[in-house]
This record gives C-alpha cells, structure tokens and sequence, in this order.
C-alpha cells in the first residue's frame, strides 16, 4: 500500500518590523501571527471535505520581533495560544493545549502507526538572542525527544520529525551536535525529517559521530513556496513537495518536486489558471534506486567534480535556474551558452556544494571557504559558541543522553 506527503514551507516575512511600546505587545503579537492565521484558515477550507492530515509548525518570522523567541518564561504565551486555537482542527485540542504550553508537540496517527514530532527549532536559531541566558537545552525539548523517540522506539511506532531551520544551518553548534547524536540512536525508528528555512532544495546527510562516519540519516529541506532568497539569483521559483512513501513501514519511496515557472507564466498574462509542473523526481533525476542514507552519500561524493549530477543538483537547489536564466537574460541564447554561462558560475564551487550536505559543515576545516564573507560567518560562529557558554546537563539526564 502506497501514500503521498506533500512537504510545503510558506513564509511570512516581512520588509520591516516595527517595535511598539510594550502595552502594545499583545497587538503586535496578533498581527504579526496574522499572514500564518490566514494561510491556516485557508487550508481549513480547502481540505475540510478531504481525508488529509495537516502537521503544522511555525519558523523564525512568526513571532515578534522576528527570530527571537523566550523559553524562559511567558513571554511567547500570546503567541502559542493564538496559534493552538487555529491548529486545533489538525492537531485536536489536547495536543493544542500541549504545544500552547511548551511550543513543540507530537502526535500519533494509529491508522499508519505513525507518531510526528514537532519540533521548535528557535531552540537552536543563531539569532535568537533569548538563547544567551538559556543556552543548554531550551525548553527541554531535547530531553522530551529523547523520551519521545524511547517511547516510539519500545512500540515499534514509525516516526517522523518535522521543524523549521535545520540542525546544521544556522543552526546552535552544541544543540545541532546533541541532535545529530539523537538520530544516531533512534535512527531506526526516525523514518524522515522535514524541514526548511532556507528557501532552498538540498539535504543534509546525518553521520554517525565517531569514525568511520556512516550515513544513519537524511535531513531533507524542500524549497520555499515563497520566491524569497539571500544569496544568488533572488527570485526562486514558487515550489512545493510531495513524497511517496510504503504505508507498511512509511519510509520513503520516492518524491516529485512540483514548480510554478514564473518567467515562462509571466510571458502569458492572459492565462486564468496558472499550472504546477513535476520539475523532477527524485530517483530518475539522480539516476539511484531508493532514498536511503547510503544513496544520498553516494549522490553527495559525485559533487567533488564539476559534472551532470552537480549540475542537476546546482539546477534544483536554486529552483529552476537554468529555466529563469533561460526566460529572464535572453531567450535568443543558444542552450549551449546558458550551460557555458552556468559553468563559469559554479564551476570551482564544488567543494561549497559537497559540504553543505555534511551536518555542522562551519566547523570542518575543509569546508572553510577563504572569502570573507565565510570569514565573517566564522567569526560570527565563535562568538556565539563564547557567549552561549557550556553546555550544562542535568544529572538526571545523563542517563538519558548516554543510551
């Protein structure tokens, strides 16, 4: 028995942020969360007479101001219960209730012994300055992973992990490593993890952490719906994901990655209804048989050379590239010429592509970029490793930790 997931990262970012008096907070918190209560009031509509399951979590442009988020206290409790009470038709209203007071949650589904952990990833988010005075394990969300994932673990549940920024981009270095640590152990129970933030379509691969590394772990990150990017080529093309998985075990199968071609839709103003097309699916794009770890390894070591595979790669990860160079420089320019171009681009980046599927890749020396933009990054990196300080464990949960 076969079954799709559709993977869809929105964003709600904004040009600017306002800061307001603070008896203004409980306002500002309201409409800040408004374009995310609109987006869910959206998906009740469209899916109420459909049988489909909708996991939702927030990222780090929900909440007010954006990025910071406090676990220390009730600063975010406006916030939590504004989203719970939209989320209660997904979610139900006792894991509403749960999420509202810790802003994480999980949820099993006994038809496809199924259990989603939703995981709060401001927990690790580089610019979260809250993080400074409350840097070991924010919210204990860690430790309930770990209790969650035993608890999956000893019911032979299936299990899924979803969030927002990935655990190795821009991400906490001492909470992405105890993270990494987490799937090396239940990596048999942890099926697939979601995530986004980025904008952007790429995996991390999660290795074992003593030598000799082995892949236990995927993290995917599908591209945005948003056009949004920092870096190269701003304007992505709108994306979105569906995954195919076995019911029996709900590992994945295979996934086709969905785009709205924006410059070629852009050219026919007249059309009443815009279409998706399958830009690719990933097991003839990449020419593999399954979506194991030990796959993506090998898709990641054929990066060490300017070839097809990184050129596809390169292709997918910008949403489309050489279909916006195509349409928006000159649609007069032989194909041979757009693939010259991309090649001048990216050819002597391959190293850049490679390490970006290795978790934690700012700490790998050989991952170090000499520019200073990457010099930056690391010093930023530094610091925020000096001001978070040590990481500090609970005796109680030592036992936890070292399983």
């Amino acid at each position: 028995i076969l079954m799709y997931v559709g993977v869809f990262f929105f964003s709600s970012r904004r040009r600017h942020t306002r800061f307001l008096p603070v008896s203004w907070a409980r306002r500002c918190v309201q409409e800040t969360v408004y374009p995310t209560l609109n987006l869910t009031q959206l998906l009740i509509q469209e899916l109420k007479d459909q049988d489909t399951i909708v996991i939702p979590m927030f990222g780090n442009h929900e909440a007010f101001p954006v990025n910071v988020f406090d676990f220390k206290n009730d600063r975010e409790s406006v916030f939590l219960r504004t989203l719970a009470d939209s989320w209660v038709p997904f979610i139900g209203q006792e894991t509403a209730d749960f999420f509202a007071k810790y802003s994480y949650y999980s949820k099993y589904y006994v038809k496809y012994n199924l259990k989603v952990v939703a995981l709060n990833t401001q927990a690790c988010n580089l610019l979260n300055w809250f993080l400074l005075k409350d840097a070991s394990d924010p919210g204990k969300m860690l430790k309930w992973l770990i209790s969650e994932l035993k608890e999956a673990e000893s019911n032979n549940q299936n299990v899924y992990i979803i969030g927002h920024i990935p655990p190795g981009d821009e991400c906490m270095g001492k909470w992405a490593r105890r993270y990494h640590a987490i799937i090396e152990r239940f990596y048999k129970s942890v099926k697939m993890q979601f995530y986004g933030h980025t904008h952007y379509d790429h995996f991390e691969i999660v290795r074992t952490l003593e030598s000799p590394k082995k892949p236990v772990g995927v993290i995917m990150i599908a591209p945005s719906v948003t056009t949004f990017c920092g870096g190269y080529n701003c304007g992505l093309n709108p994306s979105f994901r569906l995954y195919h998985v076995g019911q029996a075990n709900m590992y994945p199968l295979n996934y086709y990655q969905y785009r709205l071609n924006l410059s070629k839709w852009n050219d026919m103003p007249n059309v009443k209804q815009l279409q998706w097309d399958v830009a690719y699916n990933f097991l003839e794009e990449y020419n593999v048989t399954d979506m194991s770890p030990q796959t993506f390894e090998e898709i990641a070591k054929k990066f060490s050379e300017y070839n097809g595979t990184l050129r596809k790669y390169i292709n997918n990860f910008y949403s489309g590239l050489e279909d916006i160079i195509r349409f928006n420089q000159d649609t007069k320019k032989p194909e041979q010429r757009i693939k010259d171009n991309l090649e001048k681009l990216f050819k002597g980046k391959e190293r850049e592509f490679f390490c970006q599927t290795l978790e934690e890749h700012h700490l790998i020396d050989s991952c170090r970029q000499p520019s200073m933009a990457a010099i930056f990054d690391q010093l930023g990196y530094m610091i925020l490793d000096i001001l978070e300080g040590e990481w500090i464990s609970e005796v109680e949960e030592l036992s936890l930790i070292h399983i």
